[in-house]
């Protein structure tokens, strides 16, 4: 059972280091590491897909910063290694 920092109401650092990481729930095409471009951004530029939870995905845009996608909603395009910019 994790610790609970009351101070802080946070689990302690200590214990979510030990806490194991798990891929359920992933949107397996937009994996960690991945690059997409935002179909209705083309200056947001590439981005790296830093992760993906159910049909949320959090991406860093090379212009645009970190954006959390709802890929329900936008159809995120992967990006093949010989098509970035």
């Amino acid at each position: 059972m994790p610790v609970v920092d009351r101070a802080r109401g946070a689990q302690s650092n200590a214990i979510r280091a030990f806490s194991p990481i798990t891929t359920a729930g992933m949107t397996s095409d937009f994996a960690p590491g991945a690059i997409v471009r935002h179909p209705n951004e083309p200056d947001w530029g590439d981005g790296m897909v830093q992760s993906a939870i159910g049909n949320r995905v959090t991406v860093n845009f090379e212009h645009a910063g970190k954006r959390m996608i709802d890929v329900s909603v936008i159809a995120l395009q992967l990006v093949a290694h010989d098509e970035r910019e």
